[in-house]
């Protein structure tokens, strides 16, 4: 699965993020796309994909909030349950 989030209303910069599932588990990779593939049939972008970056590191930290977010109102709703 990919998703995409735009920084602005351009097309470029996104983020994309690449997730799969392998073995029970899932993967994840989040990077910044900073323009259009420039070769035409190439998949080669220009991607940044450091961890140095502060707005990857902020956007990784909000996707991690949803997560947990979810996390706690699924618990939330299970002590209902009970």
């Amino acid at each position: 699965m990919a998703f995409v989030r735009r920084l602005a209303d351009q097309s470029f910069p996104r983020f994309h993020l690449f997730v799969k599932a392998k073995g029970g588990r899932l993967y994840v990779n989040l990077h910044l796309d900073h323009k259009a593939t420039s070769y035409e049939g190439a998949n080669v972008h220009c991607g940044e994909y450091g961890k140095d970056n502060k707005l990857l590191k902020d956007e990784a930290e909000r996707l991690k909030s949803l997560g947990n977010k979810g996390n706690r109102e699924g618990k939330e709703d299970e002590g209902k349950r009970e």
